[in-house]
């Protein structure tokens, strides 16, 4: 349960993102961190995100769903990228489908450990013997292997490279380009998130500070989902930036919130106000109708007795 947001800026330069904080694992357990530090660079401290990994100097993934598979397929795609370090720039397509291919051999080998292992099985082995396998057994097992499925994962990958920006949601495993539109979401509180983008008119055109503030008012929105959480990051990547710039709570978001608090204190008064005139309205209706009857029933004959 969470929300992860990004959108495409700048006709393609740039692609800002936003997530909450609240971690679900072993899908039952929800809890949501204070802080995102993580790791040490040049004697201090380097906060990161729990839920926005730099993969590349010019790509993030942005996660959702069950934290402990999602930080098995971040290591097994890792692992296939160049040192971070390096800076190469990678089409980000291709890191989308190798995301795709590490989320399938998860799934491959944990429904071996689970289904096959207890058999004394492997793919392999089972592959190799299913002819000589009781019938019902083998039905059974290939009705068990086919409808296995991993703890849910939903996964923006966002980036930027020689072709311009691109924003890839993976949903356990199934891959979908979302360029066009210029925006993506997932997690539980996505279709408010997407709503507020598509009512605020955000297109791939739009500058960076108005796609920043309509992604962080994107991100509030989903807060009225359930399981998402109060506490912000955001980032941003641009061609002219070397590396991806991570925003915190305490930072420029701190100005946002109460920006975001003044505009909701004055759409709320705007809205009472519109309310009283319209129950002005009504009630000067009401008045005009029974001003009416009563002149309509005082001009009626008296009935002769």
């Amino acid at each position: 349960m969470t929300v992860c947001v990004a959108a495409i800026a700048r006709s393609g330069l740039s692609i800002i993102g936003a997530a909450d904080r609240m971690i679900t694992a072993h899908e039952v357990i929800e809890f949501q961190p204070d802080s995102p530090e993580m790791g040490l660079q040049e004697g201090g401290k380097v906060r990161r995100p729990t839920k926005l990994i730099p993969l590349t100097k010019s790509a993030i993934a942005m996660i959702a769903g069950d934290l402990c598979v999602q930080a098995e397929i971040i290591s097994n795609l890792m692992s296939g990228l160049p040192g971070y370090d390096l800076g190469k720039i990678i089409d980000i397509r291709t890191i989308a489908d190798r995301y795709r291919n590490a989320h399938d051999t998860l799934l491959s080998r944990r429904a071996e450990q689970e289904i096959l292992s207890p058999l004394g099985l492997n793919l392999n082995s089972y592959i190799r013997r299913n002819k000589e396998l009781n019938s019902e057994l083998a039905i059974r097992i290939a009705k068990e292997l086919d409808e296995f499925e991993l703890p849910g994962t939903e996964t923006i990958i966002a980036g930027i490279d020689d072709d311009g920006a691109h924003l890839f949601v993976i949903m356990n495993g199934r891959v979908s380009r979302e360029d066009i539109t210029g925006f993506a979401a997932v997690g539980s509180g996505y279709h408010q998130a997407e709503s507020h983008l598509m009512v605020s008119g955000h297109s791939r055109e739009v500058s960076a500070f108005k796609a920043l503030y309509d992604v962080f008012v994107a991100k509030k929105h989903a807060e009225s989902a359930r399981g998402v959480g109060e506490q912000t990051d955001m980032f941003l990547i641009e061609k002219e930036l070397p590396e991806p710039l991570f925003i915190y709570q305490d930072t420029i978001i701190s100005m946002l919130d109460e920006r975001y608090a003044a505009a909701e204190t004055i759409a709320k008064e705007t809205n009472k106000m519109v309310h009283a005139a319209i129950e002005q309205r009504f009630d000067d209706l009401k008045r005009e109708v029974a001003k009416k009857e009563k002149e309509v029933g005082g001009d009626k004959p008296k009935q002769a007795e």
